[in-house]
């Protein structure tokens, strides 16, 4: 009897998978955004977070998948990987930080200072989303090296992990929430080797891995703090693939599809509309109960737009 897990579909079902992390965000975002619903829904919406996980588990996956099959230097792999998040981020970014140092009458020096993302590592400010994968990409070939040369690739991972979990604990606590999710991209990198090659997952060593993971989520959970959700990660993103599997709609998965394809622009429109529709009063009183609503249509429609502009600048630039 084959008790070997067959991961393909997470490879066949990236970009969909890609497109509920990015509606998870949101559907977290509007737990804490003013959005009344019944507590029990409520609690089902804050369940979004584990779109940001996933995201980042995907990430490291694709990574992987990139670098495999990547032919020439590694400085050229870092100007096409970096250009793809650092392009879409200082357009939506840039302006909006220049515009907030004006109202604000901050210093120039803080407009780079946050821009640059180097904020992020010393007082929080500035998108952390954009400082935690720029560290993780550099890392990203010479990891894989490792993942290589390994033969105890699921230790090693495991290592990494505690790693960055020292790193939040004691040396940057107050990223300690955001370098947890450092975690998610290893094992994504992890598992890209059975996705990429294949391979079927044995049985005891899939267990092996949940073990592990349960481990790290204590871990985390009693030195520091991490949502106890993590548990349910593996059973959601397989349950989520099982399902995509079953739906035949067409619509459905090119909707998906396209929610992936735009989910760095529309986590990055997210949280810039709401920072400064909160902090500004931009919409009239009446639509202000609403306002989550027309964060989420605007938002992705503007970054729809984004992701075609940036995919014109960057086929300049490559």
């Amino acid at each position: 009897m084959d008790l070997s897990f067959d991961l393909k579909s997470i490879s066949t079902h990236r970009g969909t998978l890609m497109g509920l992390a990015a509606i998870g965000i949101l559907m977290c975002h509007a737990a804490s955004n003013g959005v009344n619903l019944p507590a029990s829904i409520m609690s089902i919406l804050a369940l979004g977070q584990l779109g940001v996980d996933i995201f980042f588990f995907l990430s490291g996956l694709g990574i992987l998948f990139s670098l495999s099959k990547q032919s020439g230097s590694v400085c050229a792999w870092y100007k096409k990987r970096f250009l793809r998040i650092i392009v879409p981020y200082l357009i939506i970014y840039a302006p909006v930080l220049l515009l907030d140092c004006n109202i604000e009458d901050k210093e120039w020096w803080y407009y780079f200072y946050n821009i640059s993302t180097i904020s992020v590592w010393f007082d929080s400010g500035g998108c952390w989303f954009i400082a935690v994968l720029i560290p993780l990409y550099l890392l990203a070939p010479y990891w894989k090296k490792v993942l290589d040369c390994s033969q105890y690739t699921v230790l090693v991972t495991f290592g990494i992990c505690i790693v960055f979990y020292m790193i939040g604990t004691y040396l940057a606590p107050h990223l300690r929430d955001y370098l947890n999710q450092a975690m998610f991209f290893f094992m994504g990198m992890w598992i890209a080797r059975y996705v990429g090659g294949g391979k079927r997952l044995p049985f005891k060593r899939m267990i092996f891995v949940i073990a592990l993971f349960l481990f790290l989520v204590i871990l985390y959970r009693y030195y520091s703090f991490c949502p106890l959700f993590w548990i349910l990660f593996f059973p959601v993103l397989f349950s989520l693939c099982k399902m995509l599997d079953w739906i035949k709609a067409d619509w459905v998965h090119r909707t998906l599809g396209f929610m992936g394809k735009i989910s760095l622009e529309s986590y990055l429109f997210n949280v810039t509309l709401i920072a400064w529709i909160n902090a500004f009063s931009l919409l009239p009183a009446s639509l202000y109960e609403d306002r989550y609503l027309f964060i989420v249509v605007f938002g992705t429609i503007l970054s729809a737009i984004v992701n075609e502009v940036s995919k014109r600048l960057l086929s300049l630039l490559e």
